[in-house]
Formats: structure tokens, sequence, C-alpha cells
């Protein structure tokens, strides 16, 4: 009997500290028309639907959260639609990821919240800021859309993404001097920090096979923080390009 009650016990305690991942963020529009708009945001987890009018030349922004219960690699999509005023023309249209990543005994690794497949109408020129960098529980995530331009036809509705299992952190970058030195500016604003090339581009001679190619590895540095890069060709040389993919990839957060 009393070996029942532990075990009753136990079951009890983990079911108690199986609890809800936050993640909390702030939606930013800045729309620089010279028309009014419409925000419909469909939040994932029975959260609903919210609507915000968004002025001409004015930024809004929204506060808000979603709340994931254990799952190894959770992630949870929200529907932005931005729409005319009178919500008959669809003008952009992209989704906000949250994606929580837990260990096998529960406990929160990390917390992300980014923008993915952000597009725009004709006539229309959308920008994103948002970070790839993980947070913790007391992180606010900024993920902003800029939109610029004079709204006119609608664009096509399309289906978003079901998943998402990666973030590109670089908005541009610039690779110099016979790939040495490395410059990325990312999407969260910050960047302008160059890199240079800490290591020869090697390969092991176990990284290869027939199907696949080979692996080359190296890694570049600014003084504090290191990308290490791996890259993957069935050819012997290693160009420019797949040196700055491979750096790109991994810069600014991203993963």
């Amino acid at each position: 009997m009393f070996k029942k009650l532990q075990l009753a016990s136990l079951i009890s305690c983990i079911c108690v500290s199986t609890h809800a991942a936050t993640i909390n963020a702030n939606f930013i529009i800045e729309n620089n028309t010279n028309a009014s708009l419409k925000l419909k945001l469909s939040q994932p987890n029975g959260q609903g639907e919210r609507t915000l009018d968004i002025p001409a030349g004015q930024p809004v922004s929204i506060p808000v959260t979603n709340n994931d219960y254990w799952s190894i690699n959770a992630t949870n999509l929200a529907t932005i639609k931005i729409l005319s005023a009178e919500e008959d023309k669809l003008y952009v249209k992209g989704q906000i990821v949250y994606k929580t990543n837990y260990d096998v005994v529960n406990v929160v690794l990390n917390r992300r919240s980014f923008l993915d497949s952000v597009s725009a109408a004709d006539g229309l020129t959308v920008d994103t800021m948002y970070s790839c960098r993980s947070g913790n529980a007391s992180s606010i995530f900024n993920n902003k859309i800029i939109i610029t331009g004079t709204p006119g036809s609608a664009m096509t509705d399309y289906s978003l993404p079901s998943s998402v299992n990666s973030c590109k952190g670089v908005k541009s970058s610039i690779l110099r001097e016979k790939a040495h030195y490395y410059t990325p500016f990312c999407f969260d604003g910050t960047g302008g920090s160059t890199f240079w090339r800490n290591s020869e581009i090697y390969r092991k001679s176990q990284s290869c096979s027939k199907a696949s190619g080979c692996k080359y590895f190296s890694f570049y540095y600014d003084g504090n923080e290191k990308l290490p890069i791996t890259i993957i060709t069935k050819t012997s040389v290693v160009t420019s390009d797949d040196i700055k993919t491979a750096l790109d990839k991994v810069a600014c957060g991203g993963w």
C-alpha cells in the first residue's frame, strides 16, 4: 500500500511539474503608406483571432504570448494578415514563429520567436526585423514589419509553411579578400562586426563518402564570437560562394 502511495505521489509531482513554457513578444507594425490598414492575427493554441486598426504613417505594437506544454521541439505558428481598412484586399501575409526546445526531463533549454515567410502585394515592400537568438523566461522578443509603398491590387492568398525548422539571421553580408574576412548584417539590426578566418579550410579523411561527398571545416572569429562552418561538396574545390552560404547560415544566431 505504501509503495502505491509513493507511486501515486510521484505521478502527481510529474504532472504538476509539466507546466506551460511561456514566450512573450511584441508584434510591431510600422505603416509607412498613405492608407489605413487592418491587422488580423490568428494566434495558436486556441487563442483565437485578434484584429487591430493600423493608421497610416503610424507604428502600432501589440503584446503577444504563447504557452506551450511539454514537447521535445515545440513549434507554434501565428498567421499574420494585413488587409485594407475595408478588409477586402490582402496586402501582407506571413507568420510569427514561437519555438520552445526542451530536454528529455522537461527542462526548457531555450525559447525563440521570429518572423517567417512574410511577403507583400505588388506596389508594397515589407521589411522585417527579428532575432534568431534564443531567450529565457524573462525575454521579450520584438518582431517588427515595416510596410512602405502605395497599396493597390491585392496579393494572391497562399498557404504558409506548416512547420519551421530553421531561422535565417543574416539580412546581408560581405565576404572579401579571398574569403578571409566576413561581415554580416542581421535582421535584428545588429551586425557590422568583421570576422576573420581563424582556421584554414580543412577536410578530415574519414569525412568523405561516394554518396554525399566530402565535408570541409573551418571557423571565423571576431575576437568575441566564433562561427564554425561545415561545407559539404562533391568536388575537390571549395568556392567563396560555398563559404559565404555556410557562414550566412550560422551568423546572427541563425540555425
